[in-house]
């Protein structure tokens, strides 16, 4: 049956049919369900068989078995590191007999400028003639077959200069060391001309290893693009279809089988498989890996969530709207892939001068060899310039230095690879996206204002609590030896309550309640019930003993108290004030309307926002702060990172 389905997948497959199947557990076997466009239901049911994933959309590219990017990325750097290996093990050894051995007496220079024989050749000529070989032929053959294309293509590329000069310092070498042979077998004068197979095998070896590196740099840039695809969750819980949904399995299910339409449990403290909208459940959704904002956003039934952010503490059912490549992290992926596939505007004058350029250089090399040829056989150069590497050969090598140093890698090469990193980098570590990668980045060096959000940005992200204090009221009733347990009951009763919300301001007071009572393990855990969230307010619940405990804004907790009961004293409402001048947000603690803890809460500056902005500043960029919060914060956060506007 299996087999059929898929056979019957291909044959719809022209008609734009796109099938998928789902499998669960049961008791009686595996069921197998094809559904396509066309309202096409196969239902076939195989005992005691288990049939693995294999007819999935055809069209999400995610399905495909077809390696990634960064995996094609990672086979060229090892082609590449192999390649660069196998042309150092006969470099290093060919570079270090002809340029060190067979120069130093010491080192065995008489033996290596011996004559094998009676052929004529030395034995250095010959031992480099045969390290070489395998060099330029094996090493070196991908700058042949790019060559090739290139030239197919009508483009004359780097490939193609690194070709001609390696190319002519090896064949005019092995020329030398041939006719050496044969002159001397027929009795003929043996030319005298220096050889350069070192010289061909050095460049192989050196551009291997710096297209290596270039392939790892493009690596890493195509694994950051990965990096992003990789917050979606490969499975989802899968509750039902349509507005009614029950929990029937705990099996997972693979997130490619999911469409519009299912219905999608999400836990606590898991990321979003899909995009869609809560139909179910109440709770806070970490969007900073879409949105760069820290604060979590409350989510309630209708409200939009996404696939890759992070669901809070309560477990919600979503409506799926959209999958795969639909989604909007996968529409940021294609952001970043735009941006990276964009031309920089210096790119596009790289192409105009390289249609002409590798020629010009073609010719300024044959140029450069024939006038220094003609300079050496025609007695114009001092005997001494020529006596080592012989007049061809030094004037070969002139032609040789301009092919090799006019390779245009500034232009063809740094450029793309620039903006591929670049976009990537962004991406993946700053949350910085390019919609125009070449263009933006070129233009960058224009810029003369930023501006920076505060939260998140120049601040943690994270609030904590700076300064707190037990009012008159709590204490009032307290002797000196008995304040610090009331203390400490206090501060658990509030860590339960405040420990079921998912509030950032919440969660500071849980940490610090947590960092407060460290090493007190004899202090007994409070707990909490009837806890009800008030929006903009705070929380409010229960405690052990039948009090009603409220945690949140000042005027909200102490409301419906007696005047004398709820009301603050006159240092503790200037104390209040001092906080709030610096920036802080006070949270009060209420028992029966009587306040009886006061917290003070900021989120302090990132300890690198003040180097960052004297940096810029340093440079002549203005530098301003933009934030939803209120003036009085935001006047007291900005001067402390240097910020005035």
């Amino acid at each position: 049956e299996a087999t059929r389905a898929r056979e019957r997948h291909w044959r719809n497959w022209n008609n734009g049919i796109r099938m998928r199947r789902r499998q669960t557990n049961n008791k009686e076997g595996r069921v197998l369900a094809v559904k396509c466009k066309k309202k096409l239901d196969v239902a076939t049911e195989l005992k005691g068989q288990k049939i693995p994933y294999d007819l999935l959309e055809a069209s999400d590219p995610t399905v495909s078995n077809a390696p990634s990017p960064s995996d094609l990325l990672a086979k060229e750097a090892r082609d590449y590191w192999a390649e660069f290996m196998i042309a150092l093990v006969f470099t290093l050894p060919l570079a270090l007999i002809t340029m060190l051995f067979a120069r130093v007496p010491a080192l065995g220079a008489k033996g290596l400028t011996a004559v094998v024989g009676s052929s004529g050749i030395r034995v250095v000529d010959l031992v480099a003639f045969v390290l070489a070989t395998p060099v330029q032929l094996w090493s070196g053959r991908r700058f042949y077959r790019g060559s090739w294309f290139a030239i197919r293509a009508g483009r004359a590329t780097m490939d193609v200069l690194i070709a001609l000069g390696t190319s002519t310092a090896y064949f005019f070498s092995a020329i030398v060391v041939i006719s050496k042979g044969i002159q001397s077998q027929k009795g003929a004068d043996v030319i005298e001309e220096g050889l350069a197979f070192e010289t061909a095998a050095l460049l192989i070896t050196i551009v291997l290893f710096g297209k290596w590196l270039e392939t790892l740099a493009k690596r890493r840039a195509a694994r950051g693009l990965e990096l992003l695809s990789e917050l979606v969750p490969k499975t989802a819980v899968l509750v039902g279809s349509g507005p009614a949904f029950e929990q029937k399995s705990s099996e997972p299910v693979p997130v490619q089988l999911l469409s519009r339409g299912d219905l999608v449990r999400v836990n606590p403290g898991a990321a979003f498989p899909v995009d869609g909208d809560v139909v179910d459940g109440k709770t806070t959704v970490d969007e900073s890996s879409l949105t760069g904002e820290s604060w979590p956003v409350k989510k309630d039934v209708g409200d939009p969530v996404f696939a890759g952010t992070i669901n809070g503490k309560n477990s919600v059912v979503v409506n799926c709207t959209a999958t795969g490549t639909k989604g909007v992290l996968a529409k940021v992926r294609d952001l970043v892939q735009d941006a990276q596939a964009s031309r920089a505007p210096i790119e596009a004058f790289a192409d105009v001068v390289s249609a002409v350029f590798v020629p010009v250089v073609v010719c300024l090399s044959l140029l450069a060899t024939f006038v220094w040829l003609g300079l050496a056989f025609g007695n114009k150069l001092p005997e001494e310039w020529t006596a080592s590497d012989g007049k061809t050969m030094f004037a070969i090598l002139f032609g040789l230095a301009v092919l090799v140093i006019s390779c245009p890698c500034a232009l063809g090469l740094a450029t793309p690879m620039v903006v591929m990193v670049a976009t990537s980098i962004g991406a993946r570590r700053f949350g910085i996206l390019f919609k125009d990668g070449g263009e933006a980045l070129e233009a960058s060096h224009t810029i003369r204002t930023v501006v920076f959000d505060k939260t998140g940005t120049l601040t943690n992200g994270k609030p904590v609590v700076t300064s707190w204090m037990m009012t008159a009221v709590s204490r009032r009733d307290s002797s000196p030896s008995g304040l610090k347990q009331q203390e400490e009951e206090l501060l658990l009763a509030i860590r339960a309550a405040e420990s079921c919300s998912d509030h950032p301001l919440a969660q500071a007071i849980v940490a610090f309640v947590d960092q407060s009572i460290r090493g007190l393990t004899g202090a007994p855990q409070k707990s909490a019930s009837q806890h009800e969230s008030v929006p903009g307010c705070g929380i409010q619940c229960m405690t052990h003993d039948g009090k009603r405990l409220k945690v949140g804004r000042l005027s909200w907790v102490v409301e419906g108290a007696k005047h004398e009961d709820g009301a603050l004293s006159d240092g503790e409402l200037r104390t209040v004030s001092e906080w709030e001048a610096l920036g802080r947000t006070v949270v009060c603690a209420a028992i029966d309307s009587q306040p009886v803890v006061l917290f003070g809460i900021e989120d302090p500056p990132r300890h690198e926002a003040k180097d960052v902005i004297r940096y810029l500043r340093q440079h002549g960029i203005q530098c301003g702060m933009i934030t939803g919060d209120g003036e009085e914060t935001a006047k007291t956060v900005a001067p402390g990172v240097g910020i005035d506007q």
